[in-house]
């Protein structure tokens, strides 16, 4: 047996209510029409809406406030009856156009340049603050308030003061943030610190790449050498040899000599004629 519901209340105040709390009434309206029951638990309307039991209660409290529903406790479950009166649609904001500007009368064709200099320069400002427009919007200040600040302070601010954000403490990051800019807040140390180190890891990063690349070329700059000798004729390779320990002998006598008497030094040897190939000393 379908209960008895009570009576349509009076007026609702729709215009109080925000699109998503109407399309939630909808729902329940569309519910209501299509079973003849009263309407599910706040369980059920979690599942279906895919949002939280607590979301559900707090919009059953605005549409209660509004007059739109009356709840009700049936066999220890708590149910919300819907009026039968159709819900309004729902409307959604459309973008505004913007107006034609009206024809300029009475300006002569002399400063027609002047007028478009002017507005090429607006435009390219507008242009050059966008991104830190919508850097500040991200971070939560005002589109009038993103605008105000990204004309009246320099980048470099505004993006030191974007970076300061996370490491300071506020109930509102973003009225905090507006706050720092404007007073020029000095940056916390815990940033100053993590931006050093950032620095010397880049630096450490750089010159372990530049020393890569010195061994890679000292690498193909040997084979290509090696190579280069492999070429030569066996007098020519002879006379570099002997060239080579020529050189050694003048440069290290000593430590030359015995390397080389006891057949040690092959390496260092070959090394030097490697050094007189490059070199071009000998041919």
């Amino acid at each position: 047996m379908i209960p008895s519901y009570p009576a349509p209340m009076g007026a609702v105040n729709w215009h109080l209510a925000s699109p998503t709390l109407v399309s939630f009434y909808r729902w329940l309206w569309r519910w209501h029409a299509q079973t003849g029951d009263v309407s599910p638990g706040t369980a059920y309307l979690a599942r279906k809406q895919r949002i939280t039991e607590r979301t559900v209660y707090r919009r059953l409290a605005e549409l209660r406030r509004l007059g739109a529903i009356q709840c009700e406790t049936l066999a220890g479950i708590q149910r919300v009856i819907v009026p039968q009166a159709e819900p309004p649609e729902v409307r959604r904001r459309r973008p505004s156009r913007p107006k034609p500007a009206p024809p300029m009368s009475g300006v002569c064709h002399g400063s027609m340049s002047g007028v478009a200099t002017s507005i090429t320069d607006a435009n390219n400002d507008t242009t050059h603050t966008l991104p830190l427009v919508a850097a500040l919007e991200s971070a939560g200040v005002t589109r009038n308030v993103a605008q105000e600040l990204a004309g009246s302070h320099t980048e470099q601010k505004i993006l030191e003061q974007l970076a300061a954000t996370p490491y300071r403490r506020a109930n509102s990051p973003a009225a905090l943030l507006v706050s720092a800019i404007r007073g020029s807040w000095s940056l916390p140390n815990s940033l100053i610190a993590d931006q050093q180190r950032a620095a010397q890891d880049a630096q450490r990063l750089q010159k372990r790449r530049r020393m890569a690349q010195i061994a890679r070329d000292a690498a193909e700059t040997r084979q290509r050498l090696e190579n280069q000798l492999k070429t030569l004729s066996s007098g020519d390779s002879e006379a570099l040899e002997a060239a080579a320990r020529d050189a050694l002998r003048t440069e290290t006598p000593a430590a030359a000599a015995l390397m080389l008497s006891r057949g040690i030094g092959a390496g260092l040897l070959r090394g030097k004629m490697l050094h007189l190939l490059a070199s071009g000393r000998c041919r």
